[in-house]
């Protein structure tokens, strides 16, 4: 079965595209309501352009990629990728890699493929780079500011959730899972949302946003999720520019707060401890330590060696994906100390905050005061 996503508007991809063209270029590709796009806001440090280019030579990968255009901001490809059993399932599609012309190391890669050909083809090309992606954690803290933001912003424009998905905590006495999901269609006003997740003790994994204009009636909606990734439909001048500077700013932060955190040379040796702090006292019981432990255990390839539980809790913890190595330590109920060592890169770092907060309970990241 072979199913083809090519794109009609090839002016995404032409040669001189310059980055502020890039909102009105998308907004012509979206008057064509059947059409929605794909946008992977990502922090990387290495040259994005040349990982995506070698990949080519990986011979464990059916993709096909050739360049259609480049210059100093943008290279555009077109993709054949080949999946599933006995490779018989084929996408095609186009996609553009921007380097940001104001945030360091920050890279927008954007396409109208369809949502297979995002999911499979750039979902898998994403996996391959090496050294690897690390993914944005985006908190309903930080989903609650974002919006509040754009709401500032646009005071002309009614915004309403449409739908939203969320996360938290089974309470109830015997159950044999811990986290309970829940995917609501609504239509509430963004601070409705927050406050309705916070009176239950539930966090935000993503949110459907729609909005319009109070004057000319002009709509458009988008998805946001956890991982910095945008999903535009109706239309994009309104949103580009201003989620892909702000999510920017937020993951550029976040990126910079776990880097440089091991004992290495420019920190003298010493290593920067931090902790994930809960407004309660959530780790208060045997079993919730025991279901923290079972959570940082499920992080593939990885392992969790526990030196010590009682009085508190100490383990130490691999990340067999690049060599880091961190300690955790645990003293008091609503707080995860968090002590990295010789080795600890921003990927495993966020690979360990991302799973603690999805799969045990969403905190906020914070220095350890000593004081």
């Amino acid at each position: 079965m072979t199913q083809l996503l090519l794109l009609d508007d090839f002016s995404l991809y032409k040669k001189n595209l310059v980055f502020c063209e890039i909102p009105e270029i998308l907004d012509t590709i979206l008057k064509d309501t059947s059409k929605d796009i794909r946008i992977y806001l990502i922090v990387y440090e290495n040259d994005l352009w040349e990982k995506f280019e070698s990949l080519n030579e990986n011979k464990f990968l059916a993709l096909n990629l050739s360049i259609l255009s480049n210059n100093e901001s943008n290279h555009a490809y077109d993709i054949n990728y080949t999946f599933g059993r006995k490779y018989k399932t084929n996408v095609q599609g186009r996609l553009l890699l921007s380097k940001h012309p104001t945030i360091s190391n920050y890279w927008i890669l954007i396409s109208d493929g369809g949502r297979l050909f995002c999911e499979k083809a750039i979902g898998q090309i994403l996996k391959s780079i090496r050294p690897r992606i690390s993914k944005a954690i985006i908190t309903t803290h930080q989903f609650e500011k974002i919006l509040s933001s754009f709401q500032s912003s646009q005071q002309a424009f009614n915004i309403r959730i449409r739908q939203f998905g969320q996360r938290g905590k089974i309470k109830s006495k015997g159950a044999t899972k811990d986290i309970e999901t829940d995917r609501k269609w609504t239509d509430l006003k963004p601070g409705e949302v927050f406050q309705e997740s916070r009176d239950i003790g539930h966090w935000i994994t993503d949110l459907s946003i729609e909005y319009n204009s109070k004057s000319t009636g002009k709509t458009g909606q988008f998805k946001i999720d956890r991982e910095a990734t945008l999903i535009l439909r109706g239309e994009a001048l309104t949103t580009f520019n201003f989620f892909v500077q702000i999510i920017g700013d937020t993951i550029h932060e976040q990126y910079n707060y776990l880097n440089n955190r091991g004992k290495i040379p420019s920190n003298n040796y010493i290593p920067r401890p931090f902790c994930i702090k809960y407004d309660q006292d959530i780790i208060n019981t045997k079993e919730q330590i025991t279901k923290l432990i079972s959570v940082i255990k499920s992080i593939p390839n990885t392992r969790l060696t526990s030196l010590h539980g009682n009085p508190y809790y100490h383990s130490v913890f691999i990340d067999y994906s690049d060599g880091s190595v961190s300690e955790i330590l645990i003293f008091d109920q609503n707080t995860i100390n968090i002590l990295p060592q010789g080795k600890a890169s921003v990927r495993s770092l966020q690979r360990l905050c991302s799973n603690i907060f999805y799969n045990f309970r969403e905190g906020e990241l914070k220095d350890i005061n000593y004081g």
